[in-house]
């Protein structure tokens, strides 16, 4: 393999790579806000506080500024990389293929660590404050008891859980016609299939079962299923409800990649090498509701 050939199949499969990242997509990058992001910090979203008018009482009074306040969210960058090595030149060639394990491998590593990236922006702390110098932990107001639906006990996912987020959410005066999304394990999935509400036909107006009979909407909801939600301390799955507004990711760097041969190696491998930086974010917390589910 000449020296030419090599570098062509290089270049070959780090667009391969590009072009398979661009065409696959994760299970949460839809369902948030997604922009670029510069710097140590950068801002996601200036939002004002609401407001009320006051009532005009007499002629010629005077008037009196309004001031909202006016917060910041700010998202920080994390970076994550990986690298496999290639031994020998005829394992290098098969870099070419665009469905190769070593990119197959690499891509599904990167969307995971972007779901991965989201899930956690849901529950960290989020930055606030004109410098991003405060932060605000997720709002307990928007947290339901484990036990609703439960006739006073903890209680796994079902309809009523569902409806009564849907009602905080309208409560909070969120747009109506914005989508909204559920997170859940696929215990919770189990939990509605066996919901009357939720797979008979005669309650829903919408398709809410897919072709292989897994729940894709409910009550305007729609759901992706996930095994990497995690628990609370009592060990429950902390399930979550929100519009996609609520949700921003930050990304800094999509992806990064090198093949570079290792001369200080034995053998002179290969590595092929990935990198991303990203971070997310709660962009209003009345967008964002957590609806913890016994798995007991």
């Amino acid at each position: 393999m000449s020296n030419f050939d090599l570098d062509l199949s290089v270049r070959e499969y780090t667009e391969n790579v590009t072009l398979e990242l661009q065409q696959t997509q994760t299970k949460l990058m839809g369902s948030v806000i997604v922009q670029p992001a510069y710097g140590k910090l950068s801002a996601v979203e200036d939002r004002f506080d609401s407001f009320e008018l006051s009532e005009v009482q007499a002629r010629d009074e005077d008037i009196t500024p309004l001031n909202p306040a006016n917060i910041r969210r700010w998202v920080r960058p994390r970076s994550f990389d990986g690298a496999v090595r290639v031994d020998t030149f005829d394992q290098l060639r098969l870099l070419n293929d665009p469905k190769s394990a070593y990119i197959a491998s690499m891509v599904a590593a990167i969307n995971r660590r972007k779901d991965d990236s989201i899930i956690a922006g849901i529950y960290a702390d989020a930055v606030i404050g004109e410098d991003g110098g405060s932060t605000v932990s997720f709002d307990s107001n928007q947290q339901l008891n484990v036990n609703v639906g439960g006739g006073g006990s903890a209680t796994g996912l079902n309809v009523e859980k569902i409806l009564k987020a849907k009602q905080l959410m309208q409560e909070n005066e969120t747009n109506p016609d914005e989508e909204t999304f559920m997170l859940i394990s696929p215990l919770q999935h189990y939990n509605l299939l066996r919901q009357p509400e939720v797979i008979s036909g005669e309650y829903a107006n919408t398709k809410v079962l897919g072709e292989k009979g897994e729940v894709i909407e409910f009550a305007g909801v729609k759901f992706i299923l996930s095994n990497r939600i995690p628990k609370n301390g009592s060990n429950y799955r902390r399930n979550v409800m929100w519009k996609k507004s609520g949700l921003c990711l930050g990304v800094w760097d999509d992806m990064k990649m090198d093949v570079t041969q290792l001369k200080t190696k034995r053998g002179h491998p290969w590595q092929v090498y990935g990198m991303i930086s990203l971070g997310a974010t709660r962009t209003d917390e009345k967008k964002v509701v957590e609806l913890p589910c016994s798995e007991a």
